[in-house]
Order: structure tokens, then C-alpha cells, then sequence
């Protein structure tokens, strides 16, 4: 979360714009698989991976890593911080800084196809 904050007072400083820290928005949280090497990662919970990542597979929202949280349950957060930036009496166009597995999430909900992010990429989304 740290790194989004850094990133969107950078950004907000460009614009002369105040960056206001939103729950919802954090990073998906992978449990017991957090901090851990990618090997060691697709060792363990390969088969929970290639559930998530299969398009066909009607489990891949809801299957989770041990003590993380589904794609469902990231959407759901991620959704009602969008709606209450909807929401807010604010300029007609704001900008949102998050982490790459939450905007791969947001991104498929919306555009129904999966895409995955690296650091300071973005896309635009009109609610």
C-alpha cells in the first residue's frame, strides 16, 4: 500500500491534486502465499493458480489461497471503493492508484478480458 501512496502523491503533485487513501483499493491479499518466491509459490499452489487464471473453470472467482482472499471477495471490496469515488463531489475526472493484481481483477470485471499489469501502467474506466 505504501508504494501506491508514493506513487499517487507523485502523481497528484503533477496536477496539483489531493491524493486521498481509499479502503478497498489495497492489493489482493494472497495469505500464505504472500512475500513468498514464485517457485516455491506455483510449487504449492500451482493447481489454485491455473483455477484462477482458467476462464472455463466456473470456480476461478471463488477459490482462494489459505488465509487470502478470492477474486470475488477483491471485486466486491474494489467495486464499492469505485462507486463511493462515483459518488463523491468531486472534479469530472480523478485518477486511482492501486496494485497490479487488483487492477487485473477490475480490468477483467469490466472488459471481460483478462490482462496483467506491471509497475505504472493504467487504463482508463469510464463509471
Amino acid at each position: 500500500l505504501e508504494r501506491a501512496k508514493q506513487t499517487a502523491r507523485i502523481l497528484a503533485g503533477h496536477f496539483q491534486a489531493e491524493v486521498l487513501p481509499l479502503k478497498g483499493l489495497e492489493e489482493v491479499c494472497f495469505g500464505e502465499a504472500e512475500g513468498m518466491p514464485v517457485a516455491e509459490f506455483q510449487q504449492k499452489y500451482g493447481d489454485i493458480f491455473a483455477t484462477i487464471n482458467d476462464p472455463n473453470n466456473p470456480m476461478a472467482r471463488e477459490v482462494k489461497i489459505p488465509g487470502g482472499e478470492s477474486v470475488s471477495e477483491t471485486l466486491s471490496r474494489a467495486l464499492k471503493a469505485i462507486e463511493s469515488i462515483k459518488n463523491m463531489d468531486m472534479a469530472p475526472c480523478v485518477g486511482v492508484v492501486t496494485h497490479a493484481s487488483l487492477m487485473c481483477n477490475i480490468y477483467q470485471y469490466f472488459f471481460g478480458v483478462k490482462r496483467h499489469f506491471g509497475n505504472l501502467e493504467y487504463f482508463e474506466l469510464e463509471v
